[in-house]
């Protein structure tokens, strides 16, 4: 390549590098605000073999988009980017220079690369305009320091040809605010990284391969992420107090709980009914007492019998008991029993009393 190419290939470059982003004033209108927000870009020298011409060998730079009256959300994707390229060949050769692309990224902040936010490649040759690059991964491999974007899925290093500008954008989400320079020391250089572990900005880790020093770039952004839109606390719904209703029976009891009297002449039993109602009863004996005294080997129901009465009124019912179980309660002490109230179409009523000697 003659001298002349060269320096015009380098101010071109240096002029697209340094300026604002060209493609952000073609941005949809929905869009319109956003604006690459690109950090210092960052050189490497070379000398050439035998003429011992120093000159810049290649240019990289880190940014990331952002409307800066609406930041990104800490929890939402939004795009950074890489631009590099180089303005001359290899040191010692007519060749082209390699690059490995490695993003470092700050704690709390992931790639977000999906069907929807794809890795995006784009170049430009001199003053050409920008065009789409095809091999354009799908996926990032693990790098050096992080992440790498090879140049296609197989893996393969950058190719940059002299005056040949790569703009790789990439899609980032944060789990946390990031304030910039507020956020902790930015890298410099690979060394402080490892000492530098709370940090807010991107760094981008392009590693030059062309013929002399084989240095690493290491341009950087501050990045600024809002705090996530707090989640609003749902109110809870007011469960509603339940009117009390007033039970169809009520006043359950043995007008004489005597065992003797019940063996002999029936279980004398009383309820009241709010309203006209008619309906069954049953006494029952739980089963571990049932089986204590050898009356059966489960729950036993003692006697069942039917009752009505006006609304208002109590009725009175006398629930005779078999002549095998009369025979075995009149000798006891106590019994405890269980009392089941069941009017047609109300709710049922249990309760527990015991008859005593």
């Amino acid at each position: 390549m003659r001298a002349g190419s060269r320096i015009a290939s380098l101010g071109a470059l240096v002029a697209v590098l340094s300026s604002a982003c060209v493609l952000s004033a073609a941005a949809s209108t929905a869009r319109a605000a956003e604006q690459w927000n690109d950090g210092v870009p960052a050189t490497s020298t070379q000398v050439k073999c035998v003429i011992n011409l120093q000159e810049i060998g290649a240019i990289a730079k880190a940014g990331y988009l952002a409307d800066p009256s609406k930041l990104p959300k800490a929890g939402e994707v939004f795009y950074a980017r890489a631009v590099f390229g180089a303005t001359t060949d290899t040191a010692c050769s007519s060749g082209d220079q390699l690059a490995e692309l490695d993003i470092v990224l700050p704690p709390g902040v992931s790639m977000a690369i999906d069907a929807t936010h794809p890795i995006t490649c784009l170049y430009a040759d001199g003053d050409g305009p920008q065009a789409n690059y095809p091999p354009c991964p799908a996926r990032t491999i693990a790098g050096a320091y992080g992440p790498a974007i090879p140049s296609d899925d197989a893996g393969h290093a950058w190719t940059m040809p002299a005056g040949r500008e790569f703009d790789v954008r990439f899609p980032l989400t944060s789990n946390r605010r990031l304030v910039g320079p507020g956020g902790g020391h930015c890298p410099q250089s690979l060394d402080e990284i490892p000492t530098s572990p709370q940090r807010d900005c991107l760094l981008i880790a392009l590693h030059v391969i062309d013929g002399y020093s084989d240095p690493w770039l290491t341009p950087d952004e501050e990045l600024f992420i809002d705090p996530a839109t707090p989640t609003p606390t749902p109110t809870p719904t007011p469960t509603p107090t339940p009117t009390p209703t007033t039970p169809v029976v009520s006043r359950i009891a043995f007008t004489r709980a005597h065992l003797a009297t019940a063996a002999k002449k029936g279980l004398p039993l009383s309820m009241h009914c709010a309203k006209a109602c008619h309906g069954t009863v049953k006494v029952t004996v739980a089963a571990a007492t049932a089986k204590r005294l050898h009356m059966a080997k489960g729950t036993l129901t003692l006697t069942r019998g039917h009752f009505s009465a006006a609304a208002g009124e109590t009725a009175n019912v006398r629930l005779k008991l078999v002549r095998r179980l009369a025979g075995k309660i009149r000798k006891l002490k106590s019994l405890a029993v269980t009392v089941a109230v069941m009017p047609s179409g109300a709710a049922e009523t249990v309760i527990h009393l015991t008859l005593r000697h």
